[in-house]
Formats: C-alpha cells, structure tokens, sequence
C-alpha cells in the first residue's frame, strides 16, 4: 500500500514541491509526497501541474486512495497513511514514469477560494449554533469550493430572514474580534486534525485562514433542501488572503 506524505498538513502555504512517482494508474499519479490538498471533509481537491521533463502537465483534481481506518469515539471516520492521486487525463499518463521526480504546483487562486470558503463556512457554524445550539448532532453533509460553501443540516424550521440576519450579525462578531484560527492533530495522530476558533473546535482537515479579520466581506444565504433539511450557503465577497503568503 503507498502512502504519500500530505505537506499542506506541515506547511500548508506551501505551493510547489518535488516528489517521486510511486504507482501511475487511470486513478491518477501517486507520489512519495504532495502539496495538493486532497478531496475531504466536503472541500474540493486542489487543481494544478505536475511538470516532468520538458512536459508541464495539468493535474485537474486530487483525491485520497484507501488506507488504514481510524475509529475513535469522539472522530469521525477516516483513513489515515492514504496514497494521494492526482488526477490526469487518460491521454498525459504516458508522460510519467515510475521512480521518476517530477514537481507538483498548485493553481494558488483555486486554493485561495477554497481556503476562505471553509474557513467561512466554519464561521457560519459557529454564529448559526446561536440560532440553533445543537445543530452540529444534526449537520448532514458540507460542500467547499473556491466559489461558494453550503452546510445541510435537519431542522424541523426553515431559517427566517431574522435568522439570517442573526446569522450575518454574528459572523461579522467573529470578523471584528480578531480570533485566531488554529489546526492541530487530534490526539497527536497523522491525517487526524482539529479546527479550533476561540472556544469552538471541531474535527476538520480543510486548509484555512489564520484569523478571523482575513475574510472581509461576505453573504448568507439559505435553501429549502426537502422536508426537514436545510442549507446555509457563504459567499465570500471579499478577503486579505492573497498569493503573497505562498511560497
């Protein structure tokens, strides 16, 4: 079984790396090691290039192969010592070679968007447990993209305008008071991480920002999703976060 050490879990303002390619199938390239976030946790897989050679080829998702399962009481399921494929079209596949080194590069502005969205849906979490204090028993599936975040959770009542405004009120709170963001391993395991804003913490691998004042402007929205399930939507407006911070 390959594993691929996940470097955005080291550092994750890291943008390009070298790695060994270790398998090659119609998966995708797996390497020794990568920068590229790795589908998870409702947050799309980082977009990018990996250049061997003389040929720079785009690389148009990543996503985690099967490892060995972690089941704890207080964590949602995962696999941890996962191989990482990035995600080629069938056509490049003949431009790498196993044992070969190649650089993997990520597409910054793609991990930007996807970077500010989690971190504000977190945010939306957290101003929307003052609406509802245990909706996290009820949260029933998150979506990340660079564009856009959206939450579903059961509710037995539609969110109103006033609960949006409530909502919106309190994500700028959170904005204004200058919190720091911190990722730390949940009981020092690999691949297993906590998110952590002021006194909230929730398990969660995502890439995000460092403080609550780096996302400046945004939009609440909500979305009848069927009979009894609801979903709040982000749309970041404006942020600070910007490629100066990758290396």
């Amino acid at each position: 079984m390959y594993k691929t050490t996940k470097l955005y879990y080291i550092n994750p303002l890291l943008s390009s790396c070298t790695a060994t390619i270790l398998d090659i199938s119609p998966k995708g390239i797996v390497t020794n090691r990568t920068v590229a976030f790795a589908e998870g946790g409702g947050q799309i897989g980082d977009i990018g290039t990996l250049t061997t050679g003389k040929f720079e080829i785009p690389f148009l998702d990543t996503i985690k192969g099967v490892g060995a399962p972690l089941i704890l009481p207080d964590f949602p399921l995962i696999h941890l010592n996962t191989p990482v494929y990035h995600v080629v079209s069938e056509e490049n596949l003949k431009y790498f070679k196993i044992g070969e080194e190649i650089t993997i590069s990520i597409n910054i502005l793609h991990r930007i968007g996807t970077t500010v969205h989690h971190t504000g849906i977190h945010l939306a979490l957290m101003a929307a447990i003052k609406i509802q204090p245990d909706i996290t028993k009820y949260i029933k599936g998150c979506s990340i993209t660079e564009m856009t975040a959206r939450l579903d959770f059961s509710s037995s009542k539609k969110l109103t305008t006033e609960d949006l405004n409530k909502i919106s009120l309190e994500i700028q709170n959170l904005i204004d008071n200058n919190l720091e963001i911190q990722m730390f391993k949940h009981n020092n395991i690999d691949d297993a991480w906590d998110w952590k804003c002021g006194d909230f913490q929730i398990p969660c691998g995502g890439t995000h920002l460092q403080n609550t004042n780096q996302l400046l402007d945004f939009k609440i929205r909500r979305k009848t999703k069927g009979k009894g399930t609801e979903r709040l939507i982000i749309d970041v407006v404006s942020h600070n976060w910007t490629s100066e911070f990758y290396s």
